[in-house]
């Protein structure tokens, strides 16, 4: 298949949340990020985003991919850290996307921090 629907990218995402949740716990909070710019089919994962999603994943042009889960953004319901997929454009922006399993997901943009 030519793309990942939107409820296999949430699955995903899901699939890696308790290490990732672990990982964070393990470094006592902060900010887990893992590179999967050359080790995943993230192509997959924004040619199946709806199309107003689509345009803003990729954005100037995707140069790195990654998986992120941070202690400073928590799900409201849950108070438990959320992950998301996060794409780095070309002219420095980033843009965090977590799917959900039903309906499109959220979208937020942040100038690229280099840790």
């Amino acid at each position: 298949q030519e793309y990942f629907s939107r409820e296999k990218n949430h699955e995903i995402l899901m699939s890696s949340w308790e290490t990732l949740l672990k990982r964070l716990k393990d470094q006592r909070g902060g900010v887990v990020r893992v590179d999967i710019t050359c080790s995943r089919p993230w192509p997959k994962m924004v040619a199946g985003a709806a199309d107003k999603a689509r345009s803003k994943l990729v954005g100037a042009g995707i140069t790195e991919c990654f998986m992120e889960i941070s202690d400073s953004c928590k799900n409201a319901r849950t108070d438990t850290a959320q992950p998301f997929f996060v794409l780095t454009h070309e002219d420095g922006w980033q843009v965090m996307y977590h799917p959900k399993k039903k309906k499109e997901g959220l979208l937020a943009f942040r100038l690229r921090d280099d840790p």
